[in-house]
């Protein structure tokens, strides 16, 4: 089970630094760039930091 949650983990990890260099060179361009754009990379980010806080969180109190 430790090795499921730290591939999970790591796979997240990967996951929301993709998207923030996605992010970063859809925004870095200088084209306009439309609102809704910019909030489905906001939510996709959030969702990939509460995915790796949730599952550290879920970890260690499984562990204890």
């Amino acid at each position: 089970m430790k090795i499921l949650i730290i591939g999970l983990n790591i796979v997240l990890i990967i996951l929301f630094c993709a998207d923030l260099f996605l992010w970063l060179t859809a925004f870095a361009s200088g084209h306009a760039i439309p609102s809704k754009t910019y909030w489905s990379f906001l939510l996709s980010s959030l969702f990939l930091i509460l995915a790796i806080v949730g599952l550290n969180f879920w970890s260690r109190k499984k562990s204890n």
